[in-house]
Parts: C-alpha cells; sequence; structure tokens
C-alpha cells in the first residue's frame, strides 16, 4: 500500500537577478504507512534557523537521525532545522492515548520570539493533550475541538508552557508576540470561550 508522503520544507537562496532563486535545499519525510502527513507553517531567527509546524500520523517517522513517536490518529509536530537543513530537534505532541482513530491534533501556525529566544504554537485538537507534565483538557466529544497554544524552548525544544481556549468548535487562526514577549492568539468560536489559566510544565 502506498504512503501519503510529507514535503515538509523548502529554502530559497537569491542570485541576485529580479525574478531569480533556486533551490538551496528541499526535506522529504514519510514514514511508509497509509497515514496523513502536512506541513502548515514555517518561521525563522534572526540565525537562519527554521521552525515548522504542522500534523503527521501513523506510528512513527524518521527526520534525518532523528525518530519521532506518534500517538493517536495524528499528532502535532514541531521541528527545528538549522539553515543548511538539517534536523536539530524535532517534537510530536498530542493525545495521551495510542491508536485511537478519533484522536486528532494540529498545529497551524508557529512564531519564533527572539526577546526570550522561544518558539509558540497554535493549533486545534480533539482529546485530552499531553504537552509534557500536564495534560490539557479535551472536548466532550471527538466531534468538537479546542484550541492550544504552547512555548518552546528554541534551544532545547522544551515545553514551557502551554494553554487551552475551550468551547464547543474553538478553530485557531493566528498568533502574534509583540515587543514585550506578551502572546495574542485569536480564532472564532460557535460557542463562546472559556480561557484556561496559564499551566507551567
Amino acid at each position: 500500500m502506498k504512503s501519503k508522503e510529507l514535503l515538509i520544507c523548502l529554502a530559497l537562496l537569491g542570485t541576485g537577478r529580479a525574478n531569480g532563486q533556486h533551490v538551496q535545499w528541499v526535506k522529504h519525510y514519510s514514514n511508509g504507512q497509509w497515514a496523513s502527513q502536512s506541513a502548515f507553517h514555517l518561521t525563522s531567527d534572526q540565525d537562519g534557523n527554521l521552525y515548522g509546524t504542522g500534523a503527521v500520523g501513523g506510528t512513527e517517522m524518521q527526520m534525518d537521525d532523528t525518530l519521532v513517536a506518534i500517538n493517536g490518529a495524528q499528532d502535532i509536530i514541531l521541528v527545528k532545522w538549522d539553515s543548511s537543513g538539517n534536523v536539530l530537534w524535532a517534537r510530536t505532541l498530542g493525545g495521551m492515548t495510542t491508536g485511537l482513530s478519533f484522536d486528532w491534533e494540529m498545529g497551524r501556525h508557529v512564531v519564533y520570539d527572539p526577546t526570550l529566544n522561544r518558539v509558540i504554537i497554535s493549533g486545534i485538537y480533539n482529546s485530552e493533550c499531553d504537552f509534557g507534565d500536564a495534560p490539557l483538557p479535551g472536548p466532550p466529544s471527538a466531534d468538537y475541538s479546542y484550541l492550544f497554544t504552547a512555548s518552546f524552548d528554541a534551544l532545547t525544544g522544551t515545553c514551557l508552557w502551554a494553554r487551552a481556549v475551550t468551547g464547543l468548535n474553538v478553530p485557531g487562526s493566528e498568533i502574534l508576540v509583540d515587543n514585550n514577549g506578551s502572546v495574542v492568539c485569536f480564532g472564532g468560536s460557535s460557542s463562546g470561550y472559556h480561557f484556561q489559566t496559564w499551566t507551567t510544565l
């Protein structure tokens, strides 16, 4: 059975001509399983490192020398590459039970905060979601989704804190970081919001 594959990152380098660019490197990952892999958003830091988030399915996936485990039907993925395209670290985050067909999570947006050297992602999930030592609460039914925002140390990929915005169907849209390091996250909801207090991990 043919697997679904993930073309996760493409870097371009200008040649000096008005419309001239050439491909510097391309990264391609597949876990050899019939599972959904999606790349949603990229950002960079002042040193040329790239950070990407999306969603991966299956049981595990090899990313250069890093093997990432996958729980549930689909997990959030967060990856850091150096300017040459080498994976520096990769994290999968999500449901706490392996093999549930309804357990899915995805990262939709990522920003880099140079003030605190951290990476912040947002996305959606539909069951209890693990970002480290403390889980975020899941919706009452797999038919609904919650919004999450989480912060990671850019050097190590360690999760610093995670927060849920709950309500029936709360799709995350985008996140911003201001000059004071405050995080702004916005999206929509069909039933109002409940803002969870910050969870420090």
